[in-house]
């Protein structure tokens, strides 16, 4: 096919999508580098909290609404965004947008026992406490501009089952005094994953996370089990006694019988359950199957049943006095 002179080639259109991709990569990229940190010997990861600029965290306070981001990442912020706020504050009455917080200017500290006692004052109802020593990391970003004097906090409390949610201020405030800077600053809590040390057991800060529960460790346990079982005995069977097919597997026998095993016992535990809660319309004559409500019905409606009658009922039989043995068995009757 041909293409016309003035028109611009396909690949050459591509160069744009896939500069623009690359740099995308390339922002989230750095932003991750620069949120993995070592404290304390420790290495802390909180790139595993990084949202887009678009869909930030959210919490919403007695007048205003919160939305907030981490690892370098700005959020949009009406006109401010240009400045490139970490959190964003949208006023109910005025519906004004007021930023906080320089997102390029970040820095990570570990989560100090104070802010661990102000979390468990100020968040008391919508988390556990958490133990004094617990691990964790303090996000803070500087304030946005000379003339702000707001900064940014983030606290992390190391928590693997988190699903990093923001937690809400009992008082529906978030302002607090910046003991750091003597200013005030936006406080938010966000329990997550992003506040325990990378690779190690967080010991009785934490639940354990970095190890497997007690149902997965049956479940594994199960599963090897079974397969070791009918491996193993399929192999055996057939080196030791030479079978094949179906007949290779592992008490073959007792798993063909299964089926009517289960089916005894379902048969079983309805019948018990039947007798104990509907014992009158269910008791079932011994070896026949029909209850004695149905019984009673088809007796009385078609062949009513005779009364129960002694020997002493019976009279003695006059017959032909030569046939003795007939009289003797029947009056033996």
């Amino acid at each position: 096919s041909t293409q016309s002179t003035g028109s611009v080639p396909n690949f050459i259109m591509v160069f744009p999508i896939a500069a623009a991709i690359a740099m995308a990569w390339l922002t989230v990229a750095a932003a991750q580098t620069d949120c993995t940190v070592t404290l304390e010997s420790r290495e802390y990861n909180v790139s595993r909290m990084l949202r887009p600029g678009s869909l930030p965290y959210n919490v919403t306070g007695k007048s205003s609404s919160y939305k907030f981001n981490v690892c370098l990442n700005k959020v949009v912020c009406g006109a401010g965004s240009a400045m490139s706020p970490a959190a964003c504050e949208v006023d109910f009455i005025t519906e004004m947008d007021y930023g906080y917080g320089d997102s390029t200017r970040m820095s990570i500290t570990t989560l100090a026992s104070a802010d661990i006692e102000f979390i468990n004052t100020d968040y008391k109802l919508s988390t556990p406490e958490f133990p004094p020593g617990d691990y964790g990391v303090t996000i803070r970003f500087v304030p946005l501009s000379s003339s702000s004097e707001t900064s940014v906090v983030v606290l992390v409390p190391c928590d693997p089952s988190a699903t990093d949610t923001p937690l809400i201020s009992d008082d529906g405030s978030y302002w607090s005094r910046d003991l750091a800077t003597g200013g005030s600053s936006l406080v938010f809590v966000v329990p997550s994953v992003g506040g325990c040390p990378v690779g190690e057991d967080f010991g009785s800060g934490s639940d354990g996370g970095a190890g497997m529960s007690a149902g997965w460790i049956f479940v594994i346990v199960f599963i090897c089990g079974t397969v070791v079982y009918c491996i193993g005995g399929i192999v055996f069977k057939h080196q030791k006694y030479g079978y094949s097919g179906l007949e290779s597997i592992p008490h073959v026998e007792f798993w063909r019988e299964v089926p009517s095993l289960i089916k005894d016992g379902m048969h079983f535990t309805h019948t018990t359950f039947s007798g104990v809660f509907y014992p009158d319309s269910v008791q079932e004559y011994a070896g026949t199957g029909v209850s004695s409500e149905s019984s009673s019905s088809y007796t009385e409606s078609k062949y009513p049943v005779p009364l129960p009658v002694s020997k002493a009922d019976y009279s003695q039989v006059k017959t032909d006095p030569n046939n003795a043995f007939a009289v003797d068995s029947y009056n033996d009757l």
